[in-house]
């Protein structure tokens, strides 16, 4: 279809982002609905006005790439943010708010998210400091309107919505002491000055974008955050994404499913923070006390008991609590007794697999995590993990068909 290519080469152009990664199938979708909203049905006239009119081209990218969040979504990184701010910020600059920096933020629950788990740990509003951009403006003006429904409150513990929320005929309001933190804007990373005069972020999610940028798009983008994160701050990323861009300058948090980086200084220097075993690259560190009962909860074990007494009867239950506590030796045990029964389980294979990693048996991990994602094809964070295991071995383009199987089975599980 000619439209179909035209357009997708014009989207990358102009905002950089590659429609091959969502699939030639939607991008005929959302043309097909667009030419029928403006009612040019000839392509060829509909792609003239695409190509002169920023507003247009924005509502179809829109229709395309839908970008799926909720509040609290993969809860590590947050955890990540909280032990930063407690053991490194808090100590050293008590009375200089902090500043984060959010992209794409879509409808808002990532940096509402960001504003409550510091919240959480006693900071005021006033000492945060949270700039959210997006290239949608529809999604910005949902952010800004800050009303929620169910679909947004997906995570295991809803605790902060009797907190932070009340319930109106609307949906979820957002309390004003955590809309007052947050400065929404709409912009594109790789235009020209972006967040030009907004910097230095101590902290920056950039979750879930580089996945649609092209090659030469990532190093432009991977640029702009080099220039906007101060020395030392911290990069939170997706855990399907590439980590070729940031091999150069930053080094990454010893922390499970924390997917962060810490920038180093100029001259390649580290902090040295006032928790070494939690933020210092090369450290282990104990897997924050709530993972284990959030996979627990995933095992065929009917009524769910309490993760304390599971752990009495299930060794791979058991296992997670350990791995939670940082005793890996013994966690990789309890694995492989997991592992001696059949069927075996995906989860255990995948455990084992992180365990082995932390160990340095890089090898060994990759076997395990291929294991579990042979038992359980749509394991996403065992497939994500096997991504960044093939790609440090150098082999990017089986890990790009990795990753590409990652976004398929989460559009999947989104639909459903």
């Amino acid at each position: 279809m000619w439209i179909v290519r035209q357009s997708r080469q014009l989207v990358k152009e102009a905002i950089g982002i590659d429609l091959e990664t969502v699939g030639n199938s939607s991008l005929a979708r959302g043309l097909k609905e667009r030419m029928a909203k403006t009612g040019l049905t000839e392509e060829v006239r509909y792609f003239d006005f695409l190509q002169n009119s920023p507003k247009e081209l924005e509502a179809l990218v829109e229709l395309i790439v839908v970008s799926e969040t909720w509040f609290f979504r993969d809860e590590k990184p947050f955890n990540v943010l909280q032990q930063y701010v407690r053991e490194e910020w808090l100590p050293s600059k008590p009375d200089t708010p902090i500043k984060i920096l959010s992209l794409p933020c879509s409808t808002g629950e990532e940096p509402y998210t960001i504003a409550m788990a510091l919240l959480d740990i006693g900071l005021s509003p006033g000492q945060l400091r949270i700039d959210a951009f997006d290239i949608s403006g529809l999604a910005l003006e949902k952010a800004r309107r800050a009303v929620y429904r169910n679909n947004s409150f997906r995570s295991r513990d809803l605790g902060f919505r009797d907190r932070y929320f009340q319930l109106t005929e609307e949906g979820y309001v957002l309390a004003e002491k955590v809309r007052s933190s947050i400065a929404f804007a709409q912009g594109n990373i790789l235009a020209p000055g972006f967040a030009s005069g907004k910097g230095p972020y101590h902290a920056v999610f950039f979750r879930n974008l580089m996945i649609y940028l092209a090659p030469a798009q990532q190093d432009e983008a991977m640029a702009v955050i080099d220039r906007v994160l101060s020395p030392f701050g911290i990069l939170f990323v997706g855990h399907a994404e590439s980590l070729q861009p940031i091999n150069k300058g930053y080094a990454p948090v010893r922390f499970p499913f924390g997917f962060a980086y810490r920038k180093l200084s100029p001259d390649g220097q580290r902090p040295t923070p006032q928790r070494p075993d939690i933020m210092q690259n090369g450290e282990s560190s104990p897997m924050n006390v709530g993972y284990a009962a959030r996979v627990a909860s995933k095992l065929p074990r009917k009524p769910l008991e309490p993760r304390s007494a599971a752990a009495k009867t299930d060794a791979l239950a058991l296992a997670f609590e350990m791995a939670d506590q940082g005793r890996t030796g013994e966690a990789r045990k309890l694995c492989e007794t997991a592992l001696e029964s059949r069927p075996p389980r995906a989860a255990a294979y995948y455990l084992l697999g992180l365990l082995l990693e932390a160990q340095g048996l890089t090898t060994e991990a990759e076997k395990s995590l291929q294991k579990a994602v042979y038992l359980e094809p749509d394991h996403v964070d065992a497939l994500a993990h096997l991504a960044l295991a093939t790609e440090r071995r150098g082999d990017a383009k089986a890990a790009e068909l990795i990753r590409q199987r990652v976004r398929r089975v989460e559009d999947k599980l989104a639909r459903d």
